[in-house]
């Protein structure tokens, strides 16, 4: 376990960005689902959910326990997308259903992210178009694909501890 409280977080004239250090973590190693208080990584690495200082974990050294935590992982994130995926298809539902009932197109807006003059993002409407659910409907395919990837991971992690078991 790597720990530095907020009291070490400088020396000197040095000052360490532990909000840089956290991002570049995040981007190290991937997606993340938050497991008792820690964020955990598909390669058995946790860190601190509340603090940008950590601690942070590396992966148990023993194979077995790191694989029952990757199945952890990969249960968890298959979950969230699952829910995920369930919700977009009732959205999708709700939005067909509810353009059938009418009997033109039903309108929709986007927002466009812009840069102001003081280098500010601001958000202006677009302009009224009929509705595309070309976008959603990516999305739920996506999602799909990703419920499958966590399916295969987590019946590999089946397979390597059913032949550790049986060793």
């Amino acid at each position: 376990m790597v720990k530095i409280t907020p009291k070490q977080r400088s020396k000197g004239k040095i000052r360490l960005d532990w909000r840089a250090y956290f991002y570049q973590f995040l981007e190290t190693h991937g997606e993340h689902v938050e497991d008792e208080g820690l964020l955990l990584f598909s390669d058995g690495w946790r860190y601190s959910s509340t603090e940008y200082y950590g601690p942070e974990y590396p992966p148990p050294e023993n194979r077995k326990t790191l694989r029952r935590l990757q199945q952890v992982y990969w249960t968890k994130l298959r979950d969230k997308y699952r829910k995920e995926h369930r919700e977009l298809e009732l959205r999708l539902e709700s939005l067909l259903s509810a353009e059938a009932a009418m009997s033109l197109p039903l309108q929709q807006r986007t927002l466009i992210p812009e840069t102001n003059g003081q280098g500010l993002t601001v958000y202006r409407k677009s302009e009224a178009t009929d509705l595309d659910l070309s976008i959603l409907e990516h999305q739920f395919d996506n999602l799909a694909l990703l419920i499958s990837e966590c399916n295969e991971q987590l019946k590999e992690l089946g397979r390597h501890v059913r032949k550790n078991d049986a060793s």
